[in-house]
């Protein structure tokens, strides 16, 4: 049988990552109103507008996206978690069962 090992600490770092980068993007305001006007010229106002709608599309995807992979790292590290306390488990119950068998009787 081979050993499963995984790193919790880098785990536990890139899922730290994922959430601080989805924080920053759900920080990010909308700009475009403000910056638009700023050009002086309505064309290219309204092609600051263009790509601050299509960034906030794509921002929303990339949310998405980085929720999805935090809350993936969170689940492995919980599984993995829960299999190794269930695995000590049962070699401490099939231990202990040996040792009842081998007693002198």
């Amino acid at each position: 049988m081979s050993d499963i090992r995984l790193d919790f600490d880098t785990l536990e770092t890139a899922r730290r990552r994922a959430d601080q980068a989805l924080s920053t993007l759900q920080s990010a305001g909308r700009v475009s109103d403000d910056i638009a006007p700023l050009t002086g010229e309505s064309r290219l106002a309204s092609k600051v507008r263009d790509f601050a709608d299509n960034w906030d599309i794509h921002r929303e995807t990339l949310e998405e996206q980085l929720a999805l992979v935090r809350d993936s790292i969170s689940t492995v590290m919980d599984v993995m978690t829960d299999l190794d306390v269930e695995l000590a488990d049962s070699l401490s119950q099939a231990a202990v069962e040996a040792a009842i068998d081998e007693a002198p009787k």
